[in-house]
């Protein structure tokens, strides 16, 4: 599942590095468009599922196209200028990460956006992640002592 396709980024991506709208690009941007297409959808989602929101608010979040779109833009901009940093000069390091909109930024002045659902602030209907929560959560464990621990009878300090 994704809130935009592959096609959709392509396009944008085209409308920002392409000079003439004849010009088409080159066939390696297919691939990494679709693995930076994932990877910006799954950001989204585990960025609002740590602060506690359910996957239904998330698929309503109002920019969640745009942002994904931008995100994944970003992220495949990046990746070609590593990878062939030739073909486009300069011109794709020009790309902002849009994480510092959504996250904020205390150097830029920005900060972290709520999730607004229908022009409205929505609350999280989960439960906000942690540390001690998940699969490998050890709150509810019982550690005990060994009958002959050394440890037995001593008083613990903080």
């Amino acid at each position: 599942m994704s809130f935009v396709t592959d096609a959709d980024v392509k396009a944008y991506v085209k409308d920002l590095v392409v000079k003439a709208t004849t010009e088409d690009l080159a066939a390696y941007w297919d691939s990494i468009i679709s693995v930076s297409n994932a990877a910006a959808y799954r950001f989204i989602v585990t960025y609002w599922a740590s602060k506690g929101y359910i996957g239904s608010q998330i698929a309503q979040w109002d920019f969640r196209e745009d942002f994904q779109k931008q995100l994944a833009g970003f992220f495949s901009c990046s990746r070609v200028y590593e990878l062939y940093p030739a073909d486009y000069g300069g011109q794709l390091q020009a790309f902002r990460d849009p994480r510092k909109d959504l996250l904020g930024d205390t150097q830029l002045g920005l900060e972290p956006q709520p999730l607004i659902i229908g022009g409205e602030f929505a609350d999280p209907e989960g439960a906000r992640g942690g540390v001690s929560f998940g699969p490998y959560s050890t709150e509810d464990d019982l550690f005990l002592l060994g009958a002959d621990d050394s440890r037995l009878g001593q008083t613990t300090s903080l």
